[in-house]
């Protein structure tokens, strides 16, 4: 899996979770949108219906529990169709989302470590 790509069936709350990051031992950054209307609603990053097929009102990054995962078993997960992907995030939303993670107060320290480097290697640092 690479980073854009996205994935339905991460959780029961049927939220659209993506990957943020390259490869890193074994593990890439996953975080989801979530409904940017709850008071406590991290607003790093805002993104709008019409900038993915999956969003039909404004949502946000919900850095908080953006994480660490298993490429492998959501890899399998994906292959024997336990995971659905959706069509994955544009180039310029995904920087965004990339960008946020890397000044929310919410996004885990590993997290952001992964994004940096995924970020560097684009960038052909």
């Amino acid at each position: 899996m690479k980073p854009g790509e996205t994935i339905l069936g991460f959780d029961l709350g049927n939220h659209l979770f993506f990957v943020l990051s390259v490869e890193v031992a074994g593990l890439v950054a996953v975080a989801n949108f979530t409904d940017s209307s709850f008071p406590s609603s991290d607003r790093t990053c805002v993104a709008h219906p019409g900038e993915h097929p999956f969003l039909t009102k404004e949502s946000c990054v919900y850095y908080r529990k953006a994480e660490m995962v298993a490429l492998a078993p959501l890899s399998r997960a994906r292959e024997e169709g336990e995971l659905k992907q959706h069509q994955p995030l544009s180039p310029a939303l995904l920087r965004r989302i990339q960008d946020g993670a890397l000044i929310s107060r919410f996004t885990a320290r590993d997290v952001q470590a992964a994004v940096r480097l995924t970020l560097e290697v684009s960038e052909g640092r």
